[in-house]
This record gives C-alpha cells, sequence and structure tokens, in this order.
C-alpha cells in the first residue's frame, strides 16, 4: 500500500512539473509572439 500511493505521488509530480513546464514555456511563447 505504501508503495502504491508513493507511485501514485510520484506520478502526480510528474504530471504536475510537466503541466508547469508546459505553462511557463507556453505564457513565454505568447509573450515573444506579442
Amino acid at each position: 500500500m505504501a508503495m502504491a500511493r508513493s507511485a501514485v505521488f510520484h506520478v502526480l509530480c510528474v504530471v504536475v512539473g510537466l503541466g508547469i513546464v508546459s505553462g511557463v514555456r507556453g505564457g513565454a511563447g505568447v509573450r515573444l509572439l506579442r
């Protein structure tokens, strides 16, 4: 159970990290285009 929780937590961290990176890149791209 503990391993399953850590695995889910790790996946969530990766998804959130990718979302933040993509959001920052998208924001920077929009600013550069404008």
